[in-house]
């Protein structure tokens, strides 16, 4: 399903001063201005991947050309990265 406003997704890492990784997903922005390069109007974001473990997390994602199907490149459990 479409979103109802336009939106950007991103890969955000969040690393300490020894540049260990501490949250590691894949954020979504909205904007009720399609394409905008202002970043006022935009909102300030919200991880849409699970967060709530250090060092694990998403990395990529893709939607397929129709839509419908979406793998998402995670170490979710694991240490080893995976597309599920």
């Amino acid at each position: 399903m479409a979103p109802s406003s336009p939106t950007a997704d991103a890969l955000r890492a969040e690393l300490d001063p020894g540049g260990v990784t501490l949250v590691r997903g894949i954020m979504r922005w909205r904007s009720t201005r399609p394409f905008s390069t202002r970043p006022g109007d935009w909102s300030s974001g919200e991880f849409v991947t699970d967060v709530s473990t250090a060092g694990e997390g998403a990395v990529d994602g893709a939607v397929s050309p129709d839509g419908k199907q979406l793998t998402v490149a995670a170490n979710f459990g694991s240490g080893t990265f995976a597309s599920v």
